[in-house]
């Protein structure tokens, strides 16, 4: 395990060892205390860690392909280029999400069964610019996959992701999130305990937010050299009078 990360399990027995006669979780058990420890691992995943994760996958004749079990939310598709970089498809609405429906509309520019084609001009109208030329995708999220146009069949993506670290074998937790982990199961199990005072759960409540807000500063990778790389870039892009 990398050593800027923290098994779960590690977490709890700390957790425990913490806990005496006069701590309102007293009664607390382990698989509780490992509930919550995942619950708010999912949740620090969403506004802190938001850990991303890489895969290649070819589009198959239905163009489509799965997303991964531990899939959250899609942060870039595309190629990869000879530059290292990824080269984004665009994002299209109104992509079919089943491609065993025939199709009903010609694409033909001068066919006048196609509702963009313009009967006293002759041309077809209607359907914008702005083309992205690598394909275009749209997420279906009922059947976890991911949509894609025509032309990237048989293509091989390059996907980044964010992933869920709650499901993986061995869940583990950054060490600038652990203490706002340790906020969250202790907020979470007192919040809706009968006979603690009210005072204790606001006092939990504010210990986990602020325990959140300085795990996501940490975990923000924006440093001096990167403002100064963005201000550089700016002004070589700024017209020369």
């Amino acid at each position: 395990m990398a050593a800027d990360y923290t098994n779960i399990d590690e977490l709890i027995n700390d957790f425990q060892l913490m806990i005496d006669d006069t701590s309102f979780d007293k009664e607390a058990q382990i698989y509780q205390l490992r509930l919550l420890a995942l619950q708010g691992l999912r949740e620090l995943s969403f506004d802190a860690g938001q850990e991303i994760r890489t895969l290649q996958r070819e589009v198959t004749s239905s163009l489509t392909i799965i997303l991964p079990t531990d899939y959250l939310k899609l942060t870039r598709i595309g190629y990869k280029g000879s530059d290292d970089e990824v080269h984004s498809l665009g994002y299209k609405d109104n992509l079919t999400l089943d491609n065993s429906v025939p199709s009903q509309v010609n694409d033909d520019l001068y066919d006048e069964n196609n509702p963009y084609y313009h009967v006293d001009l002759g041309k077809k109208f209607g359907i914008g610019g702005g083309n992205n030329t690598f394909g275009y995708y749209r997420l279906n999220k009922n059947d976890n996959t991911v949509s894609f146009s025509s032309e990237l069949s048989g293509k091989t993506l390059f996907m980044e992701y964010i992933a869920d670290p709650a499901l993986d074998a061995t869940p583990r937790v950054h060490r600038f999130c652990e203490e706002a982990l340790r906020s969250y199961i202790y907020y979470k199990y007192i919040q809706r305990k009968r006979g603690i005072p009210a005072n204790e759960k606001q006092a939990a409540k504010r210990a986990y937010f602020n325990e959140k807000r300085l795990a996501r500063a940490r975990m923000m990778n924006f440093s001096k050299e990167t403002a100064m790389q963005v201000s550089r870039k700016a002004f070589k892009q700024s017209p020369k009078l």
